[in-house]
């Protein structure tokens, strides 16, 4: 069914007992209008819980941070409107490109120093090409890692893996261990050509994780 501005609908979905958890993405699907409309913001994170006691306790423990990253090129999706006879899309000011993390240009996240985190990434892409998701650093002394838990919704059967860039396709999705060291330090994640997903900043705090690969 569709659903004009400012119209609700409660839709419910019944999850088999025996259905994995992970983490997924949902998005429209109107015959010849999923570009325009994901490459507009249409999309959002959906979310299959892990049971209690499903995952070792570091990781069932850690803060969690959803990340939705979404592409906004405002002069392809005009065309991409155009083309398709689209009355209702328009926008004010620049032709822009950017990335927005849940919503947001350039968050910021802040951890304590040796703090693992998880991330549950997904990119919600309308073109082709993937986004390569690095962490880099941006001001004072410190390092990054990124230990991978699942791809797709679906746990590595080796995780955690270590890795330096987070390859997601368009709709691809990625779970990840992030920890960040040196306290006052900034970190720059990056994405689609090296647009800005945003920051993790590095609080005076200090918190000694278990290593991933113990």
């Amino acid at each position: 069914m569709g659903l004009h501005a400012g119209e609700t609908y409660q839709y419910d979905t019944m999850f088999p007992a025996e259905h994995l958890p992970g983490t997924h993405w949902i998005h429209p699907h109107y015959h010849g209008s999923t570009s325009l409309q994901v490459s507009g913001g249409a999309a959002a994170t959906l979310i299959v819980n892990d049971p209690v006691g499903f995952l070792p306790d570091q990781i069932a423990n850690a803060d969690e941070y959803i990340m939705l990253i979404q592409h906004f090129d405002l002069g392809n999706t005009a065309n991409i409107a155009a083309q398709s006879g689209d009355q209702h899309f328009d926008f004010t000011g620049a032709d822009v490109e950017f990335l927005t993390n849940s919503g947001v240009v350039n968050p910021t996240i802040v951890v304590a120093s040796g703090e693992w985190i998880r991330a549950r990434v997904v990119y919600a892409g309308w073109m082709a090409g993937a986004m390569d998701m690095e962490i880099d650093l941006a001001s004072g002394a410190g390092s990054c890692e990124m230990q991978l838990l699942a791809k797709d919704g679906i746990y590595l059967a080796d995780f955690p893996r270590e890795i330096t860039t987070a390859r997601l396709p368009p709709g691809g999705r990625a779970d990840i261990m992030i920890r960040c060291i040196g306290n006052g330090a900034t970190f720059q994640m990056t994405g689609v050509g090296g647009l800005n997903a945003g920051m993790i900043a590095v609080n005076q705090n200090t918190r000694n994780s278990i290593d991933m690969q113990a």
